[in-house]
Protein backbone atom coordinates (compact mmCIF):
# COMPACT_ATOMS: atom_id res chain seq x y z
CA UNK A 1 0.00 0.00 0.00
CA UNK A 2 2.84 2.55 0.86
CA UNK A 3 4.31 1.62 -2.68
CA UNK A 4 1.29 2.61 -4.54
CA UNK A 5 1.20 6.03 -2.33
CA UNK A 6 4.66 6.62 -3.08
CA UNK A 7 4.48 6.00 -6.56
CA UNK A 8 1.21 8.04 -7.03
CA UNK A 9 2.76 11.35 -4.63
CA UNK A 10 6.08 11.10 -6.30
CA UNK A 11 4.67 14.08 -9.19
CA UNK A 12 3.24 16.21 -6.62
CA UNK A 13 5.88 16.32 -3.41
CA UNK A 14 9.37 15.93 -2.80
CA UNK A 15 9.47 12.27 -1.15
CA UNK A 16 11.24 12.35 2.86
CA UNK A 17 12.83 9.62 4.28
CA UNK A 18 10.13 10.50 7.46
CA UNK A 19 7.72 9.55 5.22
CA UNK A 20 8.16 6.23 5.59
CA UNK A 21 8.90 5.64 9.27
CA UNK A 22 5.59 4.30 10.46
CA UNK A 23 5.78 1.43 7.71
CA UNK A 24 9.61 0.88 8.81
CA UNK A 25 9.11 0.59 12.99
CA UNK A 26 5.78 -1.84 12.10
CA UNK A 27 8.04 -4.02 10.03
CA UNK A 28 11.22 -3.80 12.71
CA UNK A 29 8.67 -4.74 15.09
CA UNK A 30 7.69 -7.46 12.93
CA UNK A 31 10.99 -8.59 12.74
CA UNK A 32 12.16 -8.34 16.41
CA UNK A 33 9.20 -10.93 17.61
CA UNK A 34 9.80 -13.18 14.85
CA UNK A 35 13.98 -12.74 15.79
CA UNK A 36 12.59 -13.55 19.59
CA UNK A 37 10.25 -16.41 19.36
CA UNK A 38 11.29 -17.96 16.13
CA UNK A 39 14.98 -17.99 15.97
CA UNK A 40 16.59 -16.97 19.16
CA UNK A 41 15.50 -20.73 21.23
CA UNK A 42 17.45 -22.38 18.73
CA UNK A 43 20.05 -19.34 16.75
CA UNK A 44 21.15 -17.35 19.24
CA UNK A 45 24.61 -16.16 17.14
CA UNK A 46 22.19 -15.47 14.09
CA UNK A 47 19.71 -13.42 16.44
CA UNK A 48 22.60 -11.08 17.87
CA UNK A 49 24.23 -10.82 14.26
CA UNK A 50 20.92 -10.12 12.81
CA UNK A 51 20.39 -7.57 15.52
CA UNK A 52 23.66 -5.67 15.05
CA UNK A 53 23.46 -5.25 11.46
CA UNK A 54 19.49 -4.15 11.92
CA UNK A 55 20.41 -1.57 14.76
CA UNK A 56 23.92 -0.76 12.05
CA UNK A 57 22.03 0.45 9.76
CA UNK A 58 19.84 2.32 11.28
CA UNK A 59 22.69 4.09 12.88
CA UNK A 60 24.20 4.29 9.45
CA UNK A 61 20.93 5.91 8.00
CA UNK A 62 20.44 8.60 10.13
CA UNK A 63 23.62 9.62 9.41
CA UNK A 64 23.17 10.10 5.93
CA UNK A 65 19.80 11.31 6.51
CA UNK A 66 19.46 15.00 4.64
CA UNK A 67 19.37 16.41 8.55
CA UNK A 68 18.92 20.28 6.47
CA UNK A 69 16.08 19.61 4.03
CA UNK A 70 15.02 23.48 3.91
CA UNK A 71 18.80 24.80 3.54
CA UNK A 72 18.17 27.18 0.68
CA UNK A 73 14.96 28.05 2.33
CA UNK A 74 16.51 29.11 5.75
CA UNK A 75 19.30 31.00 4.23
CA UNK A 76 17.26 33.00 2.47
CA UNK A 77 15.42 34.04 5.53
CA UNK A 78 19.06 34.98 6.91
CA UNK A 79 19.57 36.95 3.85
CA UNK A 80 16.48 38.81 4.01
CA UNK A 81 17.13 39.36 7.65
CA UNK A 82 19.99 41.39 6.72
CA UNK A 83 19.09 42.55 3.39
CA UNK A 84 16.66 46.37 3.62
CA UNK A 85 15.05 45.47 -0.08
CA UNK A 86 13.40 42.28 -1.34
CA UNK A 87 15.23 38.95 -2.73
CA UNK A 88 13.63 37.18 -5.56
CA UNK A 89 13.46 33.23 -5.70
CA UNK A 90 12.33 30.67 -7.81
CA UNK A 91 8.61 29.83 -7.26
CA UNK A 92 9.13 26.30 -6.16
CA UNK A 93 11.93 27.59 -3.31
CA UNK A 94 9.26 30.24 -2.14
CA UNK A 95 6.45 27.51 -2.20
CA UNK A 96 8.40 25.56 -0.01
CA UNK A 97 9.70 28.07 2.40
CA UNK A 98 6.63 29.65 2.57
CA UNK A 99 5.76 29.10 6.21
CA UNK A 100 9.02 29.55 7.63
CA UNK A 101 9.02 33.39 6.02
CA UNK A 102 5.43 33.71 7.28
CA UNK A 103 6.57 32.86 10.70
CA UNK A 104 9.62 34.58 10.41
CA UNK A 105 7.57 37.80 9.28
CA UNK A 106 9.36 38.01 6.21
CA UNK A 107 6.57 37.31 3.42
CA UNK A 108 6.86 41.14 2.54
CA UNK A 109 11.19 41.05 2.01
CA UNK A 110 10.89 37.69 -0.17
CA UNK A 111 9.10 37.48 -3.76
CA UNK A 112 8.46 34.90 -6.24
CA UNK A 113 8.63 36.77 -9.25
CA UNK A 114 11.37 37.02 -11.48
CA UNK A 115 14.19 39.81 -10.95
CA UNK A 116 14.18 43.04 -12.45
CA UNK A 117 17.81 45.15 -12.68
CA UNK A 118 19.31 46.02 -9.93
CA UNK A 119 17.69 43.20 -7.55
CA UNK A 120 18.76 40.26 -5.52
CA UNK A 121 18.50 36.97 -6.20
CA UNK A 122 18.61 34.02 -4.34
CA UNK A 123 19.22 30.66 -7.15
CA UNK A 124 18.88 27.36 -5.17
CA UNK A 125 19.92 24.52 -8.14
CA UNK A 126 18.05 21.89 -5.81
CA UNK A 127 14.66 23.34 -6.78
CA UNK A 128 14.69 26.33 -9.64
CA UNK A 129 14.27 24.28 -12.80
CA UNK A 130 11.74 21.91 -11.44
CA UNK A 131 8.25 21.85 -13.10
CA UNK A 132 5.46 21.49 -11.07
CA UNK A 133 1.88 21.10 -11.34
CA UNK A 134 1.94 24.35 -9.25
CA UNK A 135 4.15 26.28 -11.42
CA UNK A 136 2.02 24.89 -14.44
CA UNK A 137 2.39 28.88 -16.99
CA UNK A 138 5.61 30.20 -15.40
CA UNK A 139 8.58 30.20 -17.53
CA UNK A 140 11.14 28.93 -15.21
CA UNK A 141 13.93 30.30 -17.45
CA UNK A 142 12.79 33.69 -16.51
CA UNK A 143 14.75 32.29 -12.96
CA UNK A 144 18.08 30.49 -14.22
CA UNK A 145 20.95 32.31 -13.77
CA UNK A 146 22.66 34.84 -17.11
CA UNK A 147 25.90 35.17 -17.58
CA UNK A 148 26.23 38.99 -16.99
CA UNK A 149 24.50 38.31 -13.70
CA UNK A 150 27.18 39.39 -10.70
CA UNK A 151 27.57 37.28 -8.03
CA UNK A 152 27.27 38.53 -4.42
CA UNK A 153 27.91 35.20 -2.78
CA UNK A 154 28.22 31.65 -2.37
CA UNK A 155 26.73 29.88 0.77
CA UNK A 156 27.64 26.21 0.55
CA UNK A 157 26.22 24.14 3.94
CA UNK A 158 28.88 23.16 6.39
CA UNK A 159 29.72 18.77 6.11
CA UNK A 160 28.16 17.13 8.70
CA UNK A 161 30.37 15.56 11.83
CA UNK A 162 30.00 12.16 9.96
CA UNK A 163 31.27 13.80 6.77
CA UNK A 164 34.38 15.54 7.51
CA UNK A 165 35.19 12.04 9.87
CA UNK A 166 34.65 10.20 6.11
CA UNK A 167 36.98 12.54 4.84
CA UNK A 168 39.11 12.86 7.25
CA UNK A 169 39.78 9.38 7.23
CA UNK A 170 39.88 8.90 3.34
CA UNK A 171 37.45 6.50 3.67
CA UNK A 172 35.65 8.34 1.24
CA UNK A 173 37.15 6.70 -1.41
CA UNK A 174 36.01 2.96 -0.75
CA UNK A 175 31.98 4.30 -0.95
CA UNK A 176 30.25 4.76 -4.19
CA UNK A 177 30.43 8.77 -5.01
CA UNK A 178 26.63 9.52 -4.70
CA UNK A 179 26.36 7.95 -1.30
CA UNK A 180 29.49 10.26 0.04
CA UNK A 181 28.12 13.59 -1.97
CA UNK A 182 24.69 12.33 0.33
CA UNK A 183 26.39 12.55 3.39
CA UNK A 184 29.29 14.87 3.07
CA UNK A 185 27.03 18.28 1.31
CA UNK A 186 23.56 16.45 0.56
CA UNK A 187 22.19 20.15 -0.51
CA UNK A 188 23.82 21.95 -3.40
CA UNK A 189 25.60 25.50 -2.91
CA UNK A 190 22.71 28.44 -3.06
CA UNK A 191 24.05 31.55 -5.43
CA UNK A 192 22.56 35.16 -3.69
CA UNK A 193 22.65 37.68 -7.25
CA UNK A 194 22.70 40.94 -8.07
CA UNK A 195 20.81 41.92 -11.51
CA UNK A 196 22.85 44.57 -13.84
CA UNK A 197 21.54 47.82 -14.13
Amino acid sequence: MSFLLSSYLVNYLTLMPRYFLLPLYCALMAIAIWLRFALWPSHKAAVVLASALLIGGSALGTMVANRTPLFAERTLIALATKSNGVIHTDPNTAFVGRLLFEWTGLTERISAKPPEPGDLFLYNPKLAGLQRPRNAGIDLEQYKPSASWIIQQRISEPPSIFGRMLSASGADGLLPQAIVHRIVAPNPPVVLYRIPQ
